[in-house]
């Protein structure tokens, strides 16, 4: 997707179908057709929130850990707190 040409509708950028076409030299049509194909939806994207967190990284590979491969005789527990 590197190359590509966003469009920006609102304040969300996304790919317009045209402008794929035209990035990627083919027409309107097949694009279309691959998007319908594989259920690609881009203008139904939904934002999210970049974590500030410096540590996030090594908490999620702890958290993961624990949950792909527990302890013996233990119990995991995963709390989320709300800000």
């Amino acid at each position: 997707m590197e190359g590509l040409k966003w469009v920006m509708h609102g304040q969300a950028p996304h790919l317009t179908g045209r402008a794929l076409a035209k990035t990627t030299d083919i027409s309107l049509r097949p694009v279309r057709r691959i998007r319908r194909a594989y259920q690609l939806q881009p203008h139904r994207m939904r934002p999210f929130k970049f974590l500030r967190d410096p540590s996030f990284a090594s908490k999620r590979a702890n958290v993961v850990g624990l949950k792909a491969d527990p302890p013996v005789h233990a119990v995991v527990l995963s709390l989320d707190e709300k800000s």
